[in-house]
């Protein structure tokens, strides 16, 4: 055997995965002919890079043609073995390997959750048995070439494959570019499907040189091009006997349960003692964009860029609309980023105010009011839904007027925060806090006056939570302790007599319980993944939390940290829910089990 024999096994089995990748093709039927070709470009492309990353890895080993042979063996029967096993997760959970799924293979107890048969085990073993024998066959056929006859297959093969993969490379790397420039979701929605894809963005290129324009993505004016994959709901929603409660919504940017109190938030604090306090609630995120999603959709935040891509608002809104309600959308700060007006608000863009130019403070007035004067344009014989939204808390902003608590001066940026100035720190929230409570003051005396108060449903929720040291991390986004995901959720509804809900309960639950009382007949899980917090046989065991490259999941005195990154897939972590300190895991099975629930939760919505 001669390196040219092993330069040729190596272009038989780049051919045989690319092969292999095309598979994943099929998992969308809704092509065009462009979006078709753009796949199957991608889908090559990304095995011939791989490809070319082995062949410069290993090309210095093939003058030691024996132990070459051995290596491009073993690789690529790896290579294919995880293309393969790829391909049989993404059929089930439509994603690929990531994180989760690597804690759940590698873990022997898992099987007995998953449940595998006994032919699925033997055809496994049929698969890796087949892929092994063809890779040997394949080698020994290819050594018994005479070497003259290979090194002249691989000139004409180096004259004519290699260039048209160069181009399929290059050719789907400029349609990628040039589709995220025009925001073609037509093409962009396509990469989902293939396994570790690459995109190559070149938008500075392509303006300046070519003069090519970019698509301004606001939220309203841009007509997205796409094709989803999205399936919600899973079947349309029905009201046979609609309700028609006005609902107002109350909602405070990264605002913590805990400085609900009568020192700090005395309005705030009296409303609580009306209404139904859920003790152990969670966002669905910590962060905005994910905390926001899981409140009015009632879905796990994973399907976040799916929905974004799709356009697709939640049904809360489509139900109310059809409904005849007033809907009002009121928000100090701009819902066009996040992505809230592709998404959430995406069927109620008219009903949004959202464009203050004042502070944070002067804009959390004027928010409130702009709700005051909302209120009392509306046909009192018409239900009303309002969702005011403060964003001052986040910002830890305040008038002088409000400066409660000291000492609270404090010189450095987010990004600089210490541990040793969590007192100043955690004062200026408090006193941001304070001031956002006369606005809840303001809020609820506006219902009063209109007389609105007493027949209506009326929430005080939040976003997420915000840390300040309690577990070595400064703000959200970093954790998942109490501090960042922990936040109020106050429910007052007439005829429903006050008290504290001690059991878990998640932002899921929200959407599921405003179109319970809307009268929805569909299942909840037509449309989320939450319960009616006030059905008789309301039971969470966990709740989901999202973020952008990991997830947990707050099961009772266990949190589960997993990660969507590959490179950190063994690094998941057990962490005790009170305490936020590592722990170690004694039921694997239990939490496998939990994990592969949360996998077919992040399909059940997925075409």
């Amino acid at each position: 055997m001669t390196s040219q024999h092993l330069a040729l096994f190596f272009k038989a089995n780049l051919l045989l995965t690319g092969l292999l990748s095309l598979a994943f093709a099929l998992f969308n039927s809704h092509y065009t002919p462009s979006a078709l070709l753009f796949t199957a470009a991608a889908l090559l492309s990304t095995a011939a890079t791989l490809y070319l990353i082995y062949w410069l890895l290993l090309r210095a080993f093939f003058r030691l043609t024996r132990l070459a042979a051995v290596l491009l063996l073993l690789l690529f029967f790896l290579t294919d073995l995880l293309l393969m096993t790829d391909f049989a997760i993404y059929r089930i959970w439509n994603f690929h390997i990531n994180g989760m799924v690597l804690n759940i293979l590698f873990s022997p107890a898992a099987y007995d959750s998953l449940q595998m048969t006994g032919q699925a085990v033997v055809i496994v073993f049929i698969v890796i048995a087949v892929l092994a024998a063809l890779l040997l066959l394949g080698l020994k056929r290819i050594a018994r070439i005479p070497a003259q006859k290979a090194l002249r297959v691989n000139r004409r093969l180096n004259r004519s494959f290699v260039p048209l993969l160069f181009l399929v490379i290059v050719g789907e790397k400029l349609t990628y570019a040039v589709a995220n420039l025009h925001l073609d979701g037509n093409i962009l929605e396509r990469t989902k499907v293939v396994p570790l894809y690459q995109p190559l963005l070149m938008d500075d290129l392509l303006i300046g040189t070519f003069g090519m324009k970019k698509a301004q993505n606001d939220g309203i004016s841009v007509n997205i091009k796409k094709i989803t994959n999205i399936r919600y709901p899973l079947h349309p929603i029905s009201v046979t006997h609609p309700k028609t409660p006005n609902i107002f919504i109350f909602g405070v940017d990264a605002l913590r349960p805990d400085i609900v109190n009568d020192d700090n938030m005395p309005n705030m604090a009296a409303f609580k003692r009306e209404a139904v306090d859920f003790e152990r609630h969670y966002s669905g995120g910590n962060n905005t964009r994910f905390g926001f999603f899981s409140i009015f959709y009632g879905i796990n935040s994973s399907y976040w860029f799916g929905f974004l891509n799709a356009k697709k608002g939640p049904v809360l809104f489509e139900t109310l609309k059809k409904l005849g309600y007033q809907i009002s959308i009121d928000s100090s700060v701009n819902t066009a980023w996040p992505e809230f007006r592709q998404t959430i608000f995406y069927d109620v863009q008219d009903a949004i105010k959202d464009d203050y130019n004042g502070t944070k403070t002067e804009n959390d007035l004027a928010t409130v009011a702009y709700f005051d004067d909302w209120l009392g344009k509306q046909e009192m014989d018409k239900p009303m839904f309002a969702f005011v939204w403060l964003d001052s808390v986040h910002s830890r902003a305040y008038d002088d007027a409000f400066r409660k608590y000291t000492p609270d001066q404090v010189s450095s940026q987010y990004l600089t925060a210490t541990a040793e100035e969590r007192t100043e720190l955690f004062n200026m929230y408090k006193n941001a806090a304070y001031e956002v409570d006369d606005r809840f003051a303001r809020f609820i005396a506006a219902l009063k006056a209109k007389g609105l108060y007493d027949d209506a449903v009326i929430i005080v929720l939040s976003d997420h939570g915000q840390e300040f040291f309690e577990h070595d991390h400064y703000g959200h986004n970093s954790a998942y302790d109490r501090e960042q995901v922990g936040t109020p959720l106050y429910i007052r509804v007439p005829g429903t007599a006050p008290k504290t809900v001690t059991r878990l309960t998640s932002h899921l639950d929200i959407a599921p319980t405003l179109m319970a009382m809307l009268g929805a007949d569909n299942p909840t899980s037509d449309y989320a993944h939450g319960h009616d917090l006030f059905a008789q046989d309301y039971n969470r065991e966990c709740a989901f939390v999202g973020n952008w490259n990991e997830n947990a999941i707050i099961c009772g005195k266990e949190t589960f940290v997993i990660s969507d990154v590959i490179s950190k897939a063994f690094n998941n972590e057990i962490r005790d829910t009170e305490t936020y300190k590592k722990i170690k895991l004694n039921d694997k099975k239990r939490m496998n089990e939990i994990l592969i629930r949360s996998l077919e939760e992040n399909r059940q919505f997925s075409r």
